[in-house]
């Protein structure tokens, strides 16, 4: 019995310092950070135009050539397929999905390598903005 005592304290105190690391982990990083209000103001690099006299485009210059469309634009199927791909947990989880990190460590851990990602939609795109 004093066994099962001595293994409860033990995991309440790897619990509690896991989540003060984490914690400490966020309070170190937090500063270093962008506003969040930034989410809202986003500029895409667009290609130059060049329009002729009469206001037809002619030609466009640049790397990246994106033509931002609403969510209401684009058809459903592209959606699904989409989550289908990418995250297919997307509506059962708020942003950080245990079930999938538990799932790509665990793969990780028997197969010695890292063969899957543990990253949803919602954490990509954090990372993108905010760490690239």
């Amino acid at each position: 019995m004093k066994f099962v005592k001595y293994l409860f304290i033990l995991a309440v105190c790897c619990v509690l310092l896991g989540a003060g690391s984490i914690f400490g982990l966020y309070k170190y990083i937090e500063p270093q950070l962008p506003d969040v209000a930034t989410l809202k103001d986003v500029r895409l690099q667009i290609p130059m135009q060049v329009y002729s006299a009469d206001g037809e485009l002619i030609a466009q210059y640049g790397e990246k050539r994106r033509i931002p469309v609403t969510l209401q634009q684009m058809p459903p199927e592209l959606i699904k397929a989409f989550i289908a791909t990418e995250d297919s947990r997307f509506y059962e989880h708020h942003g950080v999905d245990p079930v999938g990190i538990f799932r790509a460590a665990s793969v990780a851990m028997f197969s010695g390598h890292a063969s899957q990602g543990a990253s949803t939609i919602t954490q990509q795109l954090a990372r993108n903005f905010f760490l690239s």
